[in-house]
């Protein structure tokens, strides 16, 4: 079958800027949040549970409260102050969880919980053994329930809705040194629980050691820390002392909801979180806290399709391109930077169109995928490339208006020609390399292709490879390239140019190889975009030192 030559340019996917190797799959779990999340019950969730499979994530923060028996409710807010969290009144919810879980998109889930009072009178007081207790006793129920649902672990929002400056010195208490001390103990207590109840656990907290700037400046941060009146640095020394080399710390890292890919802000605060604010503590627990720490970073929704502005909640459009563009190149750059988790919190819209509950507006349409049209694409990628690539590349075909950038996919020679191998004759479009004592040859085969008679061919090339260039494209262009091949362990690599001349250190990407067909051609697929510097690429399909390698039918399409 001979590659797409119609004019129209690809229209289906409108963003699926993604530099992934589809070799591999992206680095972090994707934790979707928000109003609409935040204000639904598990029960809801089993309620819209098929729609919940349509949204290509990895998993949401469950709110999890009960009935308490001596009346009221257990919160996941009050889980500081609620006094006597037991199992059995969240058994039923386990049930129900267990069921999410076993579903793709809420496998990798969390359970929330809110680490200040939520209120100001509800400030524990550092001295109080009996409250502290309580604390560390409730967050051992939310541990266990976590490890019998099957959850990742638990996501800690530690922001001061209640403006109670728990983890801040207040004036008239003991001294800094004494209240540090007492910190770091009640830090060992609250999470001593949790790791004996799930010593894998994975937490995730929106504000970690990233929370205050200010320790950004300061020359010593000690002495900032004592300014500030600063405890939680000691609270989490506290954690780190009885924290298993089998769990992990992820720091949320909310400030990153305004970053910007093109100043590389993403990568630059994984290096502050794993070098500077180690520093914060002290130098004992350094080394673990490198050890079990790990960047995240959070995206608020709302900023990508905030159209005013003047708005401090507000990303503009990428230079040509689209408020989705600018969230495509957030979300790669913080894909390279982050070890774990990337979490994404909106309020305007909801993830889903939720059967039942409250009509208000953050629970019903538009959705956020239709709020940021591709957004789905683009977490699809993410989640399965190949699969995602197969089922773009079927739709081109379906459509048959894609606009290949591959001059000459189809391998045909200038003339064409006697059935026959040519050695040394290259296809219009196409080039070689070998290295000087490779004594394999390759050239164009017009006995073989796939429906055709025409493919590039390599036989018992150990050094070197056939190529093909696709330039003048834009940086943040999104391409999806296919190629098919036949033979002996075909291999196709991405290298990024600019002006017809290589650039390596920009990076590559290998094609994935899927199973071969009957008539023995098998497809490989790779989706990149081309990064600042680069203005192309080039695909080299390598040979095999062995055997014969065709390559036919080799295309590219610009997604955006």
């Amino acid at each position: 079958m001979k590659v797409m030559k119609n004019t129209a340019q690809v229209s289906i996917c409108l963003a699926c800027g993604l530099l992934f190797s589809l070799s591999a799959q992206a680095r972090n779990r994707v934790i979707a949040y928000g109003w609409d999340v935040l204000r639904s019950s598990t029960e809801d969730f089993l309620a819209n549970a098929e729609a919940w499979d349509e949204v290509p994530v990895d998993g949401v923060v469950f709110t999890l409260n009960a009935p308490n028996p001596a009346g009221g409710m257990f919160m996941h807010r009050r889980i500081p102050t609620d006094k006597g969290w037991t199992y059995a009144a969240f058994a039923p919810q386990v049930q129900v969880l267990r069921q999410l879980v076993a579903r793709k998109s809420l496998a990798h889930s969390m359970a929330g919980a809110w680490f200040q009072g939520h209120k100001a009178k509800n400030r524990l007081d550092w001295r109080d053994d009996g409250a502290w207790a309580n604390f560390a006793s409730n967050m051992g129920v939310l541990a266990r329930i976590v490890r019998e649902a099957g959850l990742d672990g638990i996501c800690i929002d530690n922001e001061d809705y209640g403006k109670c400056r728990q983890f801040y010195r207040q004036e008239g208490e003991l001294s800094f040194n004494e209240l540090r001390a007492l910190a770091r103990r009640r830090g060992r207590e609250v999470f001593e629980p949790v790791f004996k109840e799930k010593p894998d656990i994975a937490l995730l907290a929106f504000w970690f050691l990233s929370m205050d700037a200010a320790y950004l400046t300061a020359d010593d941060l000690q002495a900032k820390e004592r300014e500030l009146g600063d405890l939680w640095p000691a609270f989490i020394e506290g954690m780190l002392e009885v924290m298993p080399d089998t769990a992990t710390f992820h720091d949320g890292n909310e400030k990153a909801y305004y970053y910007r890919a093109e100043t590389g802000d993403y990568l630059r605060s994984t290096v502050r979180i794993l070098t500077r604010f180690a520093e914060i503590l002290e130098p004992r627990f350094r080394d673990k806290y490198r050890a079990r720490v790990r960047a995240s970073a959070g995206f608020y929704m709302d900023n990508y399709v905030q159209k005013d502005s003047s708005s401090y909640h507000y990303l503009p459009p990428t230079k040509g391109g689209t408020q989705v563009d600018r969230f495509c190149d957030n979300y790669m750059q913080a894909d390279e930077a982050c070890g774990g988790y990337i979490w994404f919190y909106g309020e305007k819209h909801p993830w889903i169109d939720w059967k039942g509950g409250t009509d208000k507006p953050w629970r019903r349409a538009p959705r956020w995928n239709d709020a940021m049209p591709g957004l789905h694409d683009i977490f699809a990628a993410r989640r399965d490339t190949v699969a995602f690539a197969v089922r773009k590349c079927a739709a081109l075909d379906a459509v048959g208006t894609a606009t290949n950038l591959v001059a000459n996919g189809d391998c045909a020679l200038p003339g064409g020609g006697a059935s026959g191998f040519r050695e040394g004759k290259w296809a219009k479009g196409f080039t070689g390399w070998k290295g000087k004592a490779e004594k394999g040859v390759m050239g164009t085969d017009l006995g073989v292709g796939r429906g055709d008679s025409a493919s590039l061919r390599l036989d018992s090339v150990k050094k070197g490879c056939m190529i093909t260039f696709v330039q003048d494209l834009p940086p943040g262009a999104s391409v999806l390239v296919r190629l098919y091949a036949k033979g002996e362990n075909p291999a196709a690599t991405i290298y990024f140019s600019n002006k017809g001349k290589w650039r390596f250190p920009l990076g590559n990407t290998k094609a994935a190889f899927a199973e071969a067909g009957a008539d023995g051609w098998r497809a490989g697929y790779a989706v990149v975009t081309i990064p600042h510097g680069a203005d192309g690429f080039g695909l080299q399909m390598g040979g095999s030192a062995e055997g014969t390698v065709w390559y036919d039918d080799i295309a590219a399409y610009l997604m955006r």
